[in-house]
């Protein structure tokens, strides 16, 4: 056989023969671009007989048998194309002879799953090496692949699926899928699995209740949420909203109470299966301090913090500031504005009636509570409303004690303020241990503690009036020199004041040197020089000094001296001197 022309041995006749092999579609169609051979009987292949269809029939150049079987063998198919079986055919004498191998369209389909079904919104790209054959988002359906993305597939050729953006809520698939085709039908899947959010509220001892909670995209609030003692898992119906590599933040709107605010957003970015972000909070503490207006500490007022009318704490203070218990800061809010009240002052102070706001705003919240002290003043005054010194006088309480520290001696310039802390609404006592002298003690003056922040309380003295007539039991008679002493035992007596007596009666103006109370003292008047025409008085005259307000006279007598003249032989009648008569 040569070139297709077949010998008939028998007769030596040269018969040409044509033998063409076609390569057709289901639908008829011709195709180009599969690899073919002929194989003999064994299967081997026969010289020469191997080609790239081109749409056109293929005339066999080789050298056949008659009445001997051959097969087409397809090497490879066209792209898009299933791969034939071999197609046999037996060389029959007939001139010429043809014989087709149909190729079937291949079909490929590629679902997106997750351990419930399909998967939307997965976007899904077919490779072929770096080359994209098809690009495509999965539905509730598997993508099947169209004749031309068909057209660049080879039957057992192999080929990657990449997920290049997952979707809502699944974690992105970064491990390629390597598919070969050597079917018909090839289906395929490509896994999904959704991916978690958790979200912990917590402090340094666990998790914390209370907290409210967004989780955002931008400004957009996917969801919120108050926290419990667990964890806040995102459900799968937000979930579906968020992408997988994006950043999210999570944003806390409300601190527990007793807790400060987190301002600080958390971000949180999708990149794994369990993605989980802890949100911590730190308690805040409150402090409160009593405190006078030079700031020094103040004990023994009670305070109440409220929340409206709710008493939230109630203590009284000390000297040192006091610190809000856990179980008061539960019930605290951060970001909000409490009141303290004085219910009751400190003793020696005001009542500061004023309330006090307090706005929780930072972790450590401290605030003075002021208190003024009172001014509590006791003036000492003579009857002629002027200050008067020289008496000594304590505070008593109500049970007629004396007030700790409360004695002093009046002077006639400033009042004297209390330094002791008095209560408000007691009554107390200005008591006077020692008058001024000349002056008679003041019965206990009681006066009652207000809230006022200055307080004037007066005691009054009277001071004694005392004169002393010189007369001759007639009249009172002028020019005698007298003294008032005081007699002073084993030692000189004490001048208390000297005068020359007129007609008039004479007022002691010292009596600040006559102490009323010293039951030991003596007073006398002495008469120092006698009025002319009288006898002076040697005797000293004591005086009894009262401690009454009404004027007290006391009278010194002196006796006239009488001459006798005789005057042109006569007696002149007796008188005190020559020139009366």
């Amino acid at each position: 056989t040569l070139n297709n022309y077949l010998f008939n041995v028998n007769n030596d006749e040269i018969i040409k023969k044509e033998i063409n092999i076609i390569k057709k579609g289901e639908q008829n169609e011709d195709l180009s671009g599969a690899t073919l051979q002929i194989l003999d009987e064994n299967k081997q292949l026969v010289t020469g007989e191997e080609w790239v269809t081109d749409g056109n029939p293929h005339k066999i150049e080789a050298e056949l048998e008659e009445g001997k079987t051959y097969y087409i063998h397809e090497v490879t198919a066209p792209k898009g194309y299933a791969i034939s079986s071999d197609v046999p055919f037996v060389v029959t004498s007939d001139t010429t002879q043809s014989y087709t191998m149909i190729n079937e369209k291949l079909s490929v389909s590629i679902a997106k799953v997750d351990s419930n079904g399909p998967v939307e919104n997965a976007l899904l790209e077919l490779k072929d090496g770096n080359t994209v054959i098809a690009s495509w988002v999965s539905t509730s359906e598997p993508y099947v692949l169209t004749d031309e993305e068909l057209s660049q597939i080879e039957f057992n050729g192999t080929y990657t699926i990449v997920e290049t953006a997952a979707p809502n809520g699944y974690i992105l698939e970064s491990n390629e899928k390597t598919i070969t085709i050597n079917q018909k039908v090839n289906t395929f899947t490509f896994d999904n699995e959704m991916f978690n959010l958790t979200i912990n509220k917590v402090d340094s001892n666990g998790p914390v209740a209370g907290a409210e909670l967004q989780l955002k995209d931008g400004d957009t609030v996917l969801d919120e949420w108050t926290t419990t003692d667990t964890a806040h898992v995102i459900s799968d119906e937000i979930l579906a909203n968020m992408e997988y590599g994006k950043t999210y933040t999570v944003v806390e709107t409300k601190a527990p109470k007793g807790y400060v605010l987190d301002t600080t957003p958390k971000s949180v970015t999708i990149n794994k299966k369990d993605n989980e972000v802890t949100f911590t909070n730190e308690k805040f503490s409150v402090s409160i301090t009593k405190v006078d207006g030079q700031g020094n500490s103040v004990s023994g007022a009670d305070l109440e913090l409220r929340d409206g009318s709710t008493v939230i704490a109630s203590w009284t203070t000390t000297n040192e500031a006091y610190e809000l218990t856990a179980s008061e800061l539960s019930q605290i809010e951060y970001g909000k504005t409490y009141k303290i009240y004085e219910t009751k002052a400190p003793n020696g102070y005001t009542l500061n009636s004023t309330p006090q706001d307090i706005t929780i705003n930072q972790k450590d919240n401290s605030v003075s509570f002021v208190n003024v002290k009172m001014g509590i003043n006791i003036i000492k005054k003579d009857q002629d409303n002027n200050p008067l010194e020289g008496a000594t006088l304590q505070i008593l309480d109500k049970n007629k004690q004396q007030v700790t520290g409360e004695e002093w001696n009046t002077s006639d310039e400033n009042p004297h303020t209390i330094n002791a802390n008095l209560t408000v609404n007691e009554i107390y006592y200005i008591h006077e241990v020692t008058a001024p002298n000349g002056y008679i003690k003041s019965e206990d003056v009681p006066f009652t503690v207000t809230n006022e922040t200055t307080q004037n309380y007066t005691m009054t003295n009277n001071k004694i009036n005392l004169e002393v007539v010189k007369t001759d039991g007639t009249r009172n008679i002028a020019g005698a020199i007298l003294v008032l002493k005081k007699e002073v035992p084993n030692g000189e007596d004490e001048v208390i004041e000297d005068w020359v007596s007129t007609e008039n009666s004479h007022p002691i103006e010292n009596i600040d040197k006559i102490d009323l109370y010293d039951e030991t003292a003596r007073y006398y008047v002495e008469e120092i020089e006698p009025p002319v025409g009288y006898k002076i008085t040697t005797k000293k005259t004591y005086i009894t000094i009262n401690k009454i307000t009404e004027l007290q006279t006391y009278t010194i007598t002196n006796e006239k001296v009488y001459i006798r003249f005789i005057v042109n032989g006569s007696d002149c009648i007796q008188c005190p001197s020559p020139t009366t008569c």
